[in-house]
């Protein structure tokens, strides 16, 4: 139940980058508060990747839910943890 409040969360803040971000790129426009609301942003994707370390797999149909933390890591390291990680390095 959790997970779909922090998705929900996650989206929102992936939703306000996408649409924020073009206007101040196409007018060059800064902030110290959007500054700060963006650094927040970052610090939230930088919380669901280390959510997302300890996330059980959902079960398929072969297998039951997958809990085993090491197990976990493994998956998301080979997954999605590289794409995760480059969105919040600042270039």
């Amino acid at each position: 139940m959790y997970k779909l409040y922090w998705d929900c969360f996650i989206f929102l803040a992936l939703t306000v980058v996408c649409l924020v971000i073009p206007f101040h790129i196409a007018f060059m426009y800064e902030d110290t508060i959007w500054c700060g609301i963006f650094f927040v942003i970052d610090l939230i994707f930088i919380a669901d990747i280390v959510v997302s370390f300890f996330t059980s797999i959902p079960e398929t149909q072969d297998s039951d839910e997958v809990t085993d933390k090491r197990v976990i890591a493994t998956n998301y390291l080979k997954s999605l943890f590289v794409i995760d990680l480059m969105s919040v390095i600042n270039f």
